[in-house]
């Protein structure tokens, strides 16, 4: 259980390996229990032909331009407005490398202040409830938290996805955020890395490049 949603497995897959919807047929795997689309830019194509009923679907999304200025924000407003009906999950993606942004951008609390009320404001005119997530890079213990990480909380979102693969941290921001969701994503190689995140505090799992590289096989005795 998390974000007030079952999930059929902990593990699921991160995004960047299906960013337009059109590949979760061919990821109908029973050991995953959620798959992460995107990241989706505003007006780019998404298309969830088939959803698997075990698969919850999350939306990553954000904007192709550089920084997190008013422009950079209304990008990720207008991408929120389009996938929110469409998503079990929203996460709003702060961890792009060479994108001028990250958890310690200045403008970060406007960001998610704006993407909360919009959240909102769709949510009371459609009914559907979204769960609202945002992603960063979490660092490694000992240093600051991330700005993101504070700002999250004072907003009360739903959740994290925290891209690191330092155990302590993990445990640091679990500790940090309290009943909020949080995935855990980054350097995920097999089964046992997933059993220690979840150990470390994390309700949920991603795995990128070592599906991307050794498919399912990388994961074949998780759960056994």
């Amino acid at each position: 259980m998390a974000m007030g949603m079952l999930f059929s497995s902990p593990l699921g897959v991160a995004a960047g390996i299906d960013r337009t919807g059109e590949r979760l047929g061919a990821l109908e795997l029973k050991i995953f229990g959620h798959i992460e689309i995107g990241t989706f830019f505003p007006n780019h194509r998404i298309s969830i032909a088939k959803r698997p009923s075990h698969l919850r679907v999350g939306i990553n999304f954000g904007s192709a331009r550089f920084g997190l200025d008013r422009d950079v924000i209304d990008d990720y407003l207008a991408a929120l407005r389009q996938v929110q009906p469409i998503a079990d999950y929203l996460c709003a993606n702060l961890s792009a490398p060479g994108a001028g942004r990250d958890g310690n951008s200045a403008e970060v609390r406007q960001l998610l202040g704006d993407l909360r009320a919009e959240r909102d404001r769709l949510e009371a005119g459609n009914g559907r409830r979204t769960p609202l997530l945002v992603k960063f890079n979490g660092g490694m213990a000992g240093e600051p938290l991330p700005f993101a990480l504070q700002v999250a909380r004072d907003l009360d979102l739903d959740g994290i996805v925290l891209v690191c693969a330092d155990l302590p941290r993990i445990a640091d921001v679990r500790k940090t955020i309290g009943e909020a969701a949080l995935i855990s994503v980054g350097g995920v190689r097999d089964g046992d890395d997933v059993a220690l995140r979840l150990g470390a505090g994390a309700d949920l799992v991603q795995t990128h490049r070592a599906f991307a590289d050794k498919g399912a096989a990388a994961f074949r005795h998780f759960g056994k």
